[in-house]
């Protein structure tokens, strides 16, 4: 079944990365409040920050995608779902 929305990171590296670490944990701390929301890390330090997020927006399988820093920090529960009904009540 297709995500209703997607959260893509993209970081040089996933191994020993303090910043993706704690942007996992904020994910877990705050629900995006979406139910249906798939999260993707592309990683690679030879790939451009470019390569990168063309990677995961091909790869992501939603009708809303967010694309995110490995050094961002979720600070609220529900954050997604907010920018998602933004997003549906533009359309």
């Amino acid at each position: 079944m297709t995500a209703l929305a997607a959260i893509g990171i993209a970081c040089r590296s996933k191994a020993n990365n303090p910043w993706l670490d704690r942007l996992l944990a904020s994910l877990q701390r705050h629900p995006c409040g979406v139910s249906r929301t798939d999260v993707l890390v592309e990683e690679g330090e030879l790939l451009t920050k470019v390569e990168k997020l063309n990677r995961l927006l091909r790869a992501a399988d939603a009708r809303y995608v967010v694309l995110l820093e490995d050094d961002a920090e979720v600070l609220h529960s529900g954050w997604l779902a907010g920018m998602v009904l933004a997003a549906q009540a533009a359309v």
